[in-house]
């Protein structure tokens, strides 16, 4: 496979040659507009199991670009994965022995174990590497994970080992969160002179105004990294925001990706919870009409408790307004504050993420009729999807014990964050 031009002996890879292997690499950056030409630096390396993984910043502005993790196959042909800020990922392959020329686009098809072959191009970055696109398809993404062998073929065969490539996917984000998070004070100092400016003449009404529109909801810490889950609806217009549980103190967070369609927004916070502590979603098994549920969450703040409240209800249907599937129409009583909070089994386990209530005022003057308890939440699936295409990881597990409702309150306590937003 990619024998065009190509002379010398097999050369076996160790890992003091990663970081060189490494930097031609990141010359697929052409993911990004004028990236292809920068000059590249590693900025920090670590390993995610056997997986050598390197930081890559732009060598002129230190802006953050890449993590990259290196295949532990010691063989003459080296797969890496990469991931960008803004959570792409992509293939590419280096050789110290391949000659390629730069005019080459190469026909391959791409399979994991024995799945679906996926056909595309090579594209030749350098004369010992290739970067091979990857379609951001959430099912290509599980396979991936999940996978024991990548198998490329153009005409003949290689073989990588997919060993480790959970781990690797979910260290790979978690970098990528930790670069974009380091990145967020240096973007928002380029307006502070501004901003200064505008202190300096004293707080306009439009500002005082803007002061009292600070607004709060809720959110599911998913990870002992800060990875914080919550509707993109309440951070979509916030210039801070910070997250706290329970009693902790506030610490910031900052967004690292959203979803508009359907309303969800990842966060990265300074506050870590504990691996015992994060959410833990409900996974496969399916959720009835009728089965009894919990919601957490921080409603109305400074007037309820401070602590989060639970409330109980049903789910009454499996599908939201106009037969939507990504939702649950739920029972239980929702006010603002609710958005972005779990909706929980009695197992005390996520099954979805609350979002809207039914506005009854336009109900009733459209029908007469008050409507009760009409209220909606984004389904474990859409959300899942969504944390996998963001290489996000998270645990799930089945249904076990029932618990009551305190204690599926005590259980919720410990992975809901409040989320302020400040305008």
């Amino acid at each position: 496979m990619f024998s065009y031009c190509s002379h010398g002996s097999f050369y076996m890879v160790e890992p003091r040659l990663l970081p060189k292997l490494l930097a031609m690499i990141a010359l697929f950056a052409s993911l990004s507009p004028g990236a292809a030409t920068a000059a590249m630096k590693v900025t920090r390396e670590f390993r995610s199991g056997a997986w050598a993984i390197g930081v890559y910043a732009d060598e002129n502005t230190g802006a953050f670009m890449f993590c990259i993790g290196a295949s532990p196959d010691r063989r003459d042909v080296v797969m890496s994965v990469a991931l960008d800020p803004s959570y792409r990922w992509g293939l590419v392959f280096s050789a110290d022995r391949w000659l390629l020329s730069r005019t080459m686009d190469i026909p391959v098809r791409v399979r994991i174990d024995t799945g679906p072959w996926f056909d595309t191009n090579a594209i030749v970055m350098t004369r010992r590497s290739v970067y091979v696109p990857v379609s951001q398809d959430n099912d290509l993404l599980e396979l991936f994970r999940h996978g024991q062998r990548l198998q490329l073929y153009d005409g003949g065969n290689l073989y990588f080992d997919l060993s480790g490539t959970r781990q690797l996917m979910s260290d790979l984000a978690a970098c990528v969160a930790a670069e974009v998070a380091k990145q967020a004070p240096a973007a928002s100092s380029s307006v502070a002179p501004q901003a200064a400016a505008s202190a300096a003449a004293g707080p306009t009404a439009k500002a005082k105004n803007e002061e009292r529109q600070i607004t709060s909801g809720s959110g599911i810490f998913i990870s002992d990294l800060g990875h914080v889950l919550t509707n993109n609806h309440v951070v979509e217009r916030c210039a801070k925001i910070h997250v706290r549980r329970n009693a902790d103190a506030e610490a910031p967070a900052t967004i690292i990706a959203r979803d508009t369609t359907n309303d969800l927004a990842l966060l990265v916070s300074d506050l870590h919870v504990e691996a015992k502590e994060v959410a833990i979603f409900r996974g496969s098994a399916p959720v009835r009409a009728g089965e009894s549920i919990a919601v957490y969450g921080f409603p109305l703040p400074g007037a309820l408790s401070s602590s989060g409240n639970i409330v109980s209800g049903d789910v009454t249907a499996l599908a939201g307004l106009g037969d939507d599937a990504r939702y649950f129409q739920i029972s239980a009583p929702i006010q603002p504050g609710n958005s972005g909070g779990p909706l929980l089994d009695f197992s005390g386990l996520v099954i979805g993420i609350v979002n809207a209530k039914l506005n009854g005022i336009a109900v009733a003057e459209a029908t007469g009729d008050l409507p009760q308890n009409v209220n909606f939440a984004i389904k474990e699936s859409v959300i899942t999807s969504f944390l996998e295409a963001h290489s996000v990881a998270y645990e799930s597990r089945a249904p076990a014990n029932k618990l009551d409702l305190p204690g599926v309150a005590e259980r919720a306590q410990q992975f809901t964050a409040l989320v302020v937003c400040v305008p």
